[in-house]
């Protein structure tokens, strides 16, 4: 699947949560977390963006609900 047939295939918003940093040198550097979307391969991501380094992890949702109620 190519990174536009999804959106072909179905309407939908992008939900997400985005925050940026500048870093020492001066270059801003972006964490995102995007909400709903279907799982792509690392290389497509990649290939993709095409800006750099990606790095994907999974948030654990049950794991931060029980260290805010601790």
């Amino acid at each position: 699947m190519t990174d536009t047939a999804y959106t072909k295939q179905k309407k939908f918003q992008i939900k997400y949560l985005a925050a940026w940093e500048k870093q020492k040198r001066g270059a801003i550097h972006d964490h995102i977390v995007l909400f709903k979307l279907p799982y792509l391969p690392h290389s497509q991501l990649v290939q993709t963006w095409g800006h750099g380094i990606i790095g994907i992890n999974r948030i654990d949702i049950d794991a931060l609900k029980i260290e805010v109620d601790m």
